[in-house]
């Protein structure tokens, strides 16, 4: 989600600020940066730029009441900036406040219909509505204004696939390919609409995608997709433990800490590991668990020292694909009985499926034939409704298996 930077040349303000301003905003520091403007807007309160670096640096921070209230200020100083409205509505966005974000959109392009940001930003927010078509609109017209935006081609090809529309799908996702051929996001979703049956996604899409989700994250899947497999997977835990205190779990793509959460009170070692930086921030602002790792979760199997009595996998697989590799670990790397409990997206047929959505799905036989590779018993299998995808729910396997360690 894009936030606007205005041009410096709106106002005087000492060489030295302006430079501290673009070095810290380009070091990514954003707590000396909020530091910085806090300091020196004592000094030049009526400073638009200073205000608008304030917001930005507090959005970045995930403090979104102070990154309101900044641009506020800003837009109290001169409400007929089309970037302030459009910065302001970026920031409702980022705690989906999707309704709130789209007004401030529509008065930035009200004072000027050239406004980028607010047309694309206001592409995302419906899109995230699941308002598929409007979002289209919002796209088109960004690209009119800028050709070559190739995270616009994206979003518009994503909701060309959510409309059904497959083969436009395809088309815009290639034009974001052609624009920029390592662009993994493009090329990844191109695999999915072709049926190509790939071994994993790029690391860097799945991380660039969880990074872009992490503020809203925990609203949209329980409360708008009805989402409470961390619940589901703690209880089958607790029950395995007869009310006993488990001594340590892995969580294994923790995200923002939903299953941890659930887990916490009743284990006395609880890590996390996650391919996203912007998740584990979350994660830790929740304070649940005892260590948080950044790091792919095959790359931190392969390394650490695999001491856990349990290890899950909650709504990750989706995003591997061929689970061999992890099965392996776990199974030559623990010296003693361990429990493995995860989740897929379930299919019947096939082992494993990459689909249009850009996720894989797997079947029980494909699990069943891993089990019997890496010395594994399947003590428990079911299917329960995932999550909601569009109007209706998907199929979930869970999965509980026992290593063959003695």
């Amino acid at each position: 989600m894009e936030s606007k930077s205005f041009d410096l040349a709106q106002e005087e303000l000492p060489s030295w600020i302006n430079s501290t301003l673009g070095e810290l905003t380009i070091q990514g520091k954003f707590l000396e940066l909020s530091e910085f403007c806090e300091q020196v807007i004592q000094e030049y309160p009526n400073s638009i730029i200073i205000w608008n670096n304030l917001g930005n640096a507090y959005r970045q921070l995930q403090k979104f009441a102070e990154a309101s209230n900044a641009f506020r200020k800003l837009l109290a100083l001169n409400p007929t900036l089309s970037d302030g409205h459009s910065n302001l509505g970026a920031t409702f966005q980022d705690i989906s406040a999707f309704n709130v974000a789209i007004e401030c959109y529509k008065t930035a392009i009200c004072l000027d219909s050239n406004n980028l940001n607010a047309h694309y930003n206001m592409g995302l927010a419906l899109k995230s509505q699941g308002k598929y078509r409007d979002a289209i609109i919002c796209f088109n017209r960004a690209l009119v204004l800028k050709n070559d935006f190739v995270e616009a081609h994206c979003n518009l090809a994503d909701a060309y696939r959510c409309e059904g529309r497959l083969t436009e799908a395809k088309e815009a996702f290639n034009k974001a390919f052609s624009i920029q051929p390592d662009n993994v996001f493009a090329k990844h979703m191109l695999d999915a609409l072709k049926g190509q049956k790939t071994k994993s996604p790029p690391e860097q899409f799945v991380e660039q995608l969880f990074d872009q989700y992490a503020p809203t994250f925990d609203y949209e899947l329980v409360e708008k997709l009805r989402y409470d497999l961390p619940a589901t997977l703690g209880t089958l835990i607790l029950n395995r433990a007869d009310g006993k205190v488990v001594n340590s779990v892995l969580d294994m793509g923790c995200g923002t800490g939903l299953f941890g959460a659930d887990i916490r009170s009743f284990c006395q070692t609880l890590e996390g590991v996650d391919i996203s930086k912007q998740m584990l921030q979350v994660a830790k602002h929740k304070n649940i668990y005892d260590r948080l790792t950044h790091k792919n979760i095959r790359d931190f199997l392969s390394k650490a020292e695999l001491n856990y009595d349990y290890f899950v996998a909650a709504d990750v697989f989706e995003y591997v694909g061929d689970l061999s590799e992890i099965f392996s670990l776990i199974s030559s790397k623990t010296q003693k009985r361990v429990t493995f409990i995860f989740s897929t997206e379930h299919i019947d047929t096939f082992e494993y499926r990459l689909e249009n959505t850009g996720r894989y799905s797997h079947s029980k036989l494909y699990i069943e034939k891993l089990c019997c590779e890496f010395g594994y018993t399947l003590s428990h299998f079911e299917i329960i409704k995932l999550r909601k995808e569009m109007h209706s729910f998907l199929d979930g396997g869970v999965y509980i298996l026992e290593s063959k360690v003695a």
